[in-house]
């Protein structure tokens, strides 16, 4: 079974660069906004990871992120923020938010598969170590 990411971003030609680099590896799904997204989680299952644009309409990605993390269904996925702005103290205040990364468009093929092999292999090997404790 391939790994499930969630990619939440208001441009439509982003999601469709992203799905087509990732779909050959992974079950990708997309939606525009945080809102959506989190309807979206609630009705199909929680990805194994999201990538989340932090500026969208409507629910933009501090306060999906805010909103996934205080959710104790959801806060351990994974979330890795994509973004035009500059990283510099956007990437500081996402990280303490509870995001994994943050990335700065436009996101390249081994960047992209480099973040997901980083954060899907620690969030597999965490859930194997508390299945072990157990």
């Amino acid at each position: 079974m391939k790994p499930e990411i969630l990619i939440v971003d208001d441009q439509p030609a982003v999601c469709k660069a992203v799905k087509t680099l990732l779909s050959p590896d992974y079950n990708v799904r997309c939606t525009s906004d945080g809102n959506k997204a989190l309807e979206n989680i609630r009705e199909t299952g929680a990805p194994d990871l999201i990538f989340a644009d932090v500026d969208m309409p409507e629910c933009d990605g501090h306060t999906f992120l805010e909103a996934l993390k205080n959710d104790p269904r959801f806060s351990d996925i994974p979330v890795i923020m994509i973004s035009n702005l500059d990283a510099g103290q956007n990437r500081v205040s996402f990280i303490e938010a509870g995001a994994e990364d943050y990335l700065e468009k436009p996101l390249s093929k081994a960047e992209l598969k480099s973040n997901i092999n980083k954060h899907l292999f620690t969030t597999y090997s965490h859930c194997s170590n508390k299945e072990n404790k157990e």
